[in-house]
C-alpha cells in the first residue's frame, strides 16, 4: 500500500522550520539545507515544495500573517464586552510581538529589504490594513461602550505602531523583551482605563 503524504502539512512543517532557523541563526544562515535539517527531511524536499528561497519566505510570511489576522479576528468578535475584547486583543498583539516571533519578523524584514521582495511587502501591508480595520472597529465599540471620546483609527494606528516597536525592541533586548512587553501592557491598560492586562 502506498504511503499517503499530506503535502499541505509538509509545506507547513518546512515553513515552520524556516521560521525557527531564521529566528535562531538569522537571515544569513537561513539556507534551504539548514531548513531541511531543522525540518528533519531530505535536503531536496524544501526545493520540491518551494522552487526558491523567495517562495518559501512568501509562504511562511503569508501563513504567519493569516494566523495573526485570524487570532485577532477571533478575539475581536467574541461575545463579550468591548472592554474585555480590547484588553485581550492588546495582550495577544503584545505577546505575539516578543520572543521568537519578533526575531523571525525582524529577520524576514531584513531579507525583504535586501532582496526587495515585493510579494512579502504586499502581504505585510495587507496584514497591517486588516489589523487596522479590526482594531478600528473594536476601538469604536469600546469608545461607545465606555463613553471615551477618541478617534478610533488614530488609536488603532498607535497600537499597531507600538506593537511593531515592541517586536524590534524584543530582538535587541533579548531576555528583557517580556519585561518590556509587560510594561507596554501596563501603559495601554492605564491609557484605556482597563484592568491590568
Amino acid at each position: 500500500m502506498p504511503k499517503i503524504i499530506d503535502h499541505d502539512l509538509q509545506r507547513r512543517e518546512i515553513a515552520d522550520a524556516f521560521l525557527r532557523v531564521i529566528a535562531d541563526k538569522g537571515p544569513a544562515a537561513t539556507t534551504m539545507r539548514n531548513v531541511a535539517r531543522e525540518a528533519n527531511c531530505s535536503p531536496s524536499l524544501p526545493m520540491h515544495y518551494f522552487d526558491s528561497r523567495a517562495a518559501l519566505i512568501e509562504f511562511a510570511f503569508a501563513r504567519q500573517a493569516d494566523e495573526l489576522v485570524a487570532e485577532l479576528t477571533e478575539v475581536a468578535t467574541r461575545n463579550t464586552s468591548a472592554t474585555e475584547r480590547l484588553a485581550r486583543a492588546i495582550s495577544l498583539m503584545i505577546d505575539r510581538s516578543s520572543g521568537d516571533a519578533a526575531a523571525w519578523r525582524t529577520a524576514i524584514a531584513t531579507i525583504v529589504k535586501a532582496e526587495q521582495n515585493s510579494v512579502v511587502e504586499m502581504i505585510d501591508r495587507k496584514c497591517y490594513l486588516e489589523h487596522l480595520e479590526i482594531l478600528t472597529k473594536l476601538l469604536t465599540e469600546f469608545a461607545i461602550e465606555t463613553g471615551k471620546p477618541f478617534d478610533a483609527r488614530d488609536e488603532a494606528v498607535l497600537l499597531l505602531t507600538s506593537v511593531d516597536g515592541l517586536a524590534l525592541a524584543a530582538v535587541s533586548l533579548g531576555s528583557n523583551a517580556d519585561e518590556y512587553g509587560d510594561a507596554q501592557k501596563r501603559i495601554f491598560a492605564k491609557h484605556y482605563g482597563l484592568l491590568p492586562l
